[in-house]
């Protein structure tokens, strides 16, 4: 058997000593994750299979972006440190050649338009669309966003294809590797 987050036995050895407060961060954590990792999918009958493959993609990310906000939580809260915010605010997860594919795709970009030009999510949103920049963080930020607040729907995006989706899905995927190596290295750096 396979145990995610990687360092997760020597994690636990960590844990057993932290006061419960902190503890269930991560526990929630490592929940989220597992979900995340293994996450294959929605069952869902009586719709259109573009349409479910659009939401598996969308609530990858969810996921994926949830566990990561949930260790950034753990962190912080573990160190008692205001000087992580800086840390957490520049962290970022690149890939050039996914980072294209995702800036390219205009379906992408008109879902993920937002009104409120003032909002530092809308504007990082717009910086990674009209720019060389790769960290695509932002735009899962964005999807994970219209996800929680039900302001999506998979039919704005007009899916036409499984290859559609795949874009988003390999975006929440690396953000899980990304997640997985940020825990990882903390473990090491306590262990």
């Amino acid at each position: 058997m396979i145990i995610f987050p990687t360092g997760l036995i020597e994690w636990s050895i960590i844990a057993s000593e932290l006061p419960p407060e902190k503890a269930v961060k991560f526990q929630r954590f490592v929940r989220r994750f597992t979900l995340a990792y293994w996450f294959d999918g929605l069952k869902v009958t009586h719709l259109d299979k573009h349409t479910i493959e659009g939401y598996d993609a969308l609530f990858s990310v969810f996921l994926s972006f949830t566990a990561c906000e949930l260790l950034w939580e753990g962190i912080l809260s573990y160190y008692d440190e205001e000087i992580l915010i800086k840390e957490k605010q520049n962290f970022s997860i690149e890939n050039p050649a996914l980072a294209n594919r995702l800036k390219h795709d205009k379906k992408l970009e008109a879902f993920l338009h937002m009104e409120d030009k003032t909002n530092p999510l809308t504007q990082k949103v717009e910086l990674f669309f009209n720019s060389d920049d790769s960290d695509f963080l932002p735009l899962l930020a964005a999807i994970k966003d219209k996800v929680m607040h039900g302001y999506f729907s998979i039919g704005t995006m007009k899916a036409e294809s499984k290859e559609y989706s795949v874009d988003i899905w390999d975006a929440s995927r690396e953000l899980l590797v990304v997640t997985d190596d940020l825990f990882h290295n903390f473990v090491l750096m306590e262990t």
